[in-house]
């Protein structure tokens, strides 16, 4: 039994559900918390992210993807405290790593307007 979750595609996909809970709450609340906490909660589904499992054209990319939330749950120094845009470059890349385990599986995906 897996914590925060064990797989590819599912962790990228259980790191975008905070994505969505995020979006949900009162701007308020996601000031108080801030990103470095946004990060904290988050980035547990990649201590089971299978980056040296996935496709060879993608490992790479997945394996740095992990290695930066998991500095970015838990920064070691103030420098390292991630960023507003760190935060959506992370939504960001999450979603195109699924675009492209979706290419490498035979389907032709489509970027939403109202993604």
């Amino acid at each position: 039994m897996s914590e925060f979750g064990k797989g590819l595609a599912y962790n990228l996909g259980l790191f975008l559900a905070h994505a969505m809970q995020d979006y949900c709450q009162p701007e308020e609340i996601k000031k108080s918390l801030g990103v470095t906490s946004w990060f904290y909660g988050c980035a547990d589904h990649f201590f089971e992210f299978e980056a040296e499992q996935a496709p060879e054209i993608i490992r790479e990319r997945c394996i740095q993807f992990r290695d930066k939330m998991l500095k970015w749950r838990l920064p070691m120094n103030e420098k390292d405290n991630p960023t507003e845009k760190d935060k959506e470059w992370a939504i960001n890349e999450a979603k195109e790593l699924l675009l492209e385990i979706d290419k490498l599986i035979g389907i032709e995906p489509e970027k939403g307007d109202w993604e």
